[in-house]
């Protein structure tokens, strides 16, 4: 029978085995050092930059773009100095933006050299690869250069690597070509202005796709939720209207064409928000603060529909027929508008100068208040004024009918506007409907009623306007001495 087996080399000498390993690891050392990039010169910048190319704007035909974010395209300069992208010529463009980018294209301008003899296979190490940002000039003579733009990625500072293609130079500019010309075709679209004047808002809406509404309405100066139950909005209410006077939308995504919509979820909107804009003038005013010209606004609608989200920051929004982003950090606020929070918690809230009439009634006791406000009028028999120029009131109070001194009327109203609700109702019904005590304004836009109810022993609940949200303390009660 025969066998097969391994045939056993002869022992190598261990001496002569280290000698060939620290042999190998000097030659490999050795070729590491050869093949690795040369450090950056130190170099002390020049006093003034190295000019590296220059165009005249007309001489330029077109800049063909490649972002970092997006697919590469051509931005065209036309004889009538407008700007068009090619093959999509009516692509709306933002024109301060192109017009920036061509302006930088006109000279291309370095602040030092930093290496002059660049082998094309470590351009990497200075962040330069077919990857990174970078720009073709197409001048009318034909003449084209490509220039590439990385970020600085040897030293924490503000200058950035330079490199024009067929070049072996690569340098160093303070010079921001890539903030200044790193945009997609998307980046490149205009952005309406969605900052609102927010003493204009008359009222949002919000309307989900689960059939759950908010909306909150402005009657008349004062501001009311209106869904899912009426009731008057607190001082917060004018914290996101400001907050409506502050957002955006962020970037152009496309036209909100059939396909679009379905392609970003907006065939199905998850949520629908209305912004209620009051009528407005619009004044063009001259130099020296005359008025030119003015235009009438009538009231308005805006509506926002929100669809899918993008990278967990923000949804896809539809306004005015064109699909934008819409972050949450800037718009996110319209679609977390939490009513309860903003319902009132200080139920006497409505300004003493705006009061026409107040009732009380405990018990089977009721006192009714009149005030009113007339103009001063000074013993020469002019209008009182302030400082400022504006009109003097003084305020006159009746009692049951009989006149009574307004200061102490106007003390007593002050400490009735300082009592604020001590928590929220876990159930909006009452055990009874016999109140301890039921308020009555009536004031220049409109009126409330005011109504305390037992809740248990320590606490009241109230009611304005028939609703309960809000509980407060009964030694608060102590507060309403009128």
């Amino acid at each position: 029978m025969n066998t097969v087996s391994r045939k056993r080399k002869k022992p190598f000498p261990r001496k002569l085995k280290i000698v060939l390993i620290l042999v190998s690891v000097l030659v490999l050392i050795g070729i590491w050092q050869l093949s690795r990039p040369q450090p950056l010169p130190e170099v002390e910048p020049r006093p003034d930059r190295i000019v590296l190319s220059s165009f005249n704007l007309e001489d330029i035909e077109k800049i063909t773009l490649y972002p970092t974010g997006g697919e590469p395209f051509t931005l065209l300069r036309n004889a009538d100095n407008s700007y068009a992208i090619a093959g999509d010529e009516g692509f709306r463009l933002n024109t301060a933006r192109v017009e920036e980018i061509f302006d930088m294209a006109t000279l291309i301008r370095a602040d030092y050299l930093a290496q002059e003899n660049t082998d094309m296979e470590h351009l990497s190490e200075f962040g330069i690869t077919n990857d990174s940002f970078h720009f073709t000039i197409h001048a009318k003579d034909g003449v084209l250069e490509t220039w590439f733009a990385a970020e600085n990625v040897h030293a924490d500072d503000t200058h950035r690597f330079l490199f024009r293609e067929g070049d072996t130079a690569v340098y160093l500019t303070e010079l921001d070509y890539i903030s200044a010309m790193n945009y997609t075709k998307e980046e490149l679209h205009p952005i309406p202005d969605i900052n609102y004047t927010p003493d204009l808002i008359d009222g949002i809406d919000v309307r989900y796709a689960s059939g759950d509404e908010v909306s909150l309405t402005n009657e008349q100066g004062i501001w009311y939720v209106k869904k899912p139950f009426r009731y008057p909005a607190s001082g917060l209410m004018q914290d996101l209207l400001e907050k409506a006077g502050r957002m955006r939308l962020s970037t152009y995504v496309a036209e909100g064409n059939e396909k679009n919509l379905r392609l970003y979820g907006l065939h199905k909107p998850f949520a629908v928000v209305t912004i209620r804009m009051a009528a407005s003038i619009i004044s063009v005013m001259t130099p020296d603060h005359q008025v030119a010209e003015q235009r009438d606004v009538p009231e308005h609608e805006i509506t926002f529909y929100f669809g899918d989200a993008f990278a967990s920051v923000g949804y896809y929004c539809l306004f005015d027929d064109m699909i934008y982003k819409a972050t949450m950090l800037s718009m996110g606020f319209l679609l977390n508008i939490e009513p309860d929070i903003l319902a009132l918690q200080t139920p006497f809230d409505i300004p003493l100068n705006k009061m026409q009439w107040i009732a009380v009634m405990r018990e089977e006791q009721r006192t009714d208040y009149y005030v009113e406000f007339a103009e001063r009028v000074l013993p020469n028999n002019l209008i009182a004024v302030d400082d400022s120029g504006n009109t003097i009131y003084d305020m006159y109070v009746k009692r049951n009918g009989d006149e009574i001194l307004a200061e102490p009327f106007m003390r007593a109203y002050l400490d009735m506007m300082s009592l604020s609700s001590s928590g929220e109702m876990t159930e909006n019904s009452l055990q009874t409907d016999a109140a301890l005590l039921t308020v009555f304004l009536k004031y220049d836009s409109g009126e409330r009623t005011i109504a305390f109810y037992p809740y248990d022993a320590l606490h009241a609940a109230i009611a304005i306007d028939g609703v309960v949200r809000h509980y407060v303390t009964l030694s608060q009660l102590d507060l309403i001495t009128i």
